[in-house]
């Protein structure tokens, strides 16, 4: 809209809110808030009015990078963590409420068989689960700094962004169980046997590791115990990065949690809801295994400790990736510096998500790889049926069909 018009408009606005005071003078109000209706849509079209709304975006954009800086990003999943049980509480005060909106005749039948009981062991367990969660909040503000200034900080921004991740707080517990209990290797386990089996024939003493996506930390840990040069695990997460950490320590402690108390849904007997695993935490954290909360992408290894070799070893990984073909890109940049051999590990699904640009099957993955330079020397023939954070006496499982496969560099 050039100024010649933008004036003439406004004029117009003018003269209509000039005429009509005059003529209805008891509709001041009326037409004062037509009025500034109309202004407000003339002045929208303007060059002036899009610069400042231009700027503005811009402004929040630089202020959301500066929220997910990695220091920030820390203090975040800190707070995350120090809110677990007010939120939990909440909501779980939310299914009592709705239980108590019920008929009275229905609540009274409820009340026969325990059902307020049970919302009332739910409580009690969620806050044996804090103690899980404090304890790893407590050793992320010892290992990582933390001072006091930067918890106020963490929860000022937590408000001032509205940011509170109840689920991934949630689902961290559930990899705790799945990495580190007994009760869940029967999902790790098989895993951490193909990729033991499939690099045992390596120069262990020759051999950097690099495990990208590396979560909770079983395998990365499983990997320094075999006596690798050196094992690194790089995760994005400071959640998963806090928990794997929080393992490690100078005095080894049995802990329990409750992985399936948040959720009511799919329980043959009530006791399910209420079912413990326990793990053990405070152990020796290898010489060996470095824990890295980065961006695979951008992750190098150190060249002053690099061995000969390299390992690549992903799990449950490479179909998170927006851009697969970045992700072996990562991987080839990463492995060009080893002057030795160069191997990569393979074990998960292929259940893409985060909007991918390419969602190949297993054989495609086979040829793109292959055309980006590795050849599979050793795969299974058919895919593994795996659990993934599953209850296996719960009414609803989650099984995965995991392809495993080990690849070796080209010459």
């Amino acid at each position: 809209m050039g100024p010649f018009f933008f004036i003439i408009k406004i004029c117009l606005v003018l003269i209509f809110d000039y005429f009509a005071k005059s003529l209805f003078p008891e509709a001041t109000t009326l037409w004062l808030i037509l009025t500034s209706f109309l202004v407000c849509i003339v002045i929208r079209n303007t060059a002036m009015f899009r610069n400042l709304v231009s700027s503005f975006t811009n402004k929040v954009s630089r202020s959301s990078d500066t929220i997910l800086s990695s220091r920030q990003e820390l203090l975040l999943s800190l707070y995350n963590l120090s809110q677990y049980l007010e939120r939990s509480h909440r909501a779980n005060d939310a299914k009592r409420a709705r239980y108590r909106r019920m008929p009275a005749k229905h609540q009274h039948i409820c009340n026969s068989i325990g059902y307020p009981e049970k919302l009332t062991l739910v409580d009690t367990l969620l806050a044996r689960n804090n103690d899980t969660i404090m304890r790893v909040y407590a050793d992320g503000i010892v290992r990582h700094h933390v001072t006091e200034e930067d918890l106020r900080q963490s929860r000022r921004l937590a408000r001032s962004t509205n940011h509170y991740d109840y689920f991934r707080v949630v689902e961290s517990l559930c990899h705790l169980t799945r990495d580190w209990s007994e009760s869940g290797s029967t999902e790790i386990q098989p895993l951490i046997d193909y990729i033991c089996d499939n690099s045992r024939n390596l120069d262990l003493k020759n051999t950097t590791v690099i495990v990208p996506g590396s979560g909770l930390g079983r395998i990365s840990h499983e990997l320094a115990l075999m006596g690798f040069k050196e094992v690194h695990a790089v995760d994005f997460s400071w959640l998963m990065t806090l928990f794997n950490e929080s393992i490690y320590g100078s005095r080894s402690q049995m802990a329990s949690i409750y992985p399936y108390v948040h959720n009511y849904s799919n329980h043959w007997q009530t006791k399910d809801q209420m079912g413990l695993a326990t793990y053990r935490y405070g152990i020796r954290q290898p010489e060996n295994l470095h824990i890295h909360c980065q961006n695979f992408t951008e992750f190098t290894s150190p060249a002053e400790t690099a061995a000969y070799n390299v390992l690549i070893v992903t799990c449950f990984f490479i179909d998170t990736a927006e851009d697969l073909l970045s992700y072996v890109d990562s991987i080839n940049r990463i492995c060009k510096p080893f002057k030795g051999k160069k191997r990569w590990i393979n074990v998960g699904p292929l259940k893409y998500g985060t909007a991918p640009k390419v969602e190949l099957s297993n054989e495609e993955l086979g040829d793109l790889t292959s055309a980006m330079g590795w050849n599979r020397i050793h795969q299974l023939n058919s895919p593994t049926k795996l659990g993934y954070l599953t209850d296996t006496i719960g009414l609803w499982q989650g099984y995965y069909g995991v392809c495993m496969w080990t690849a070796e560099k080209k010459c």
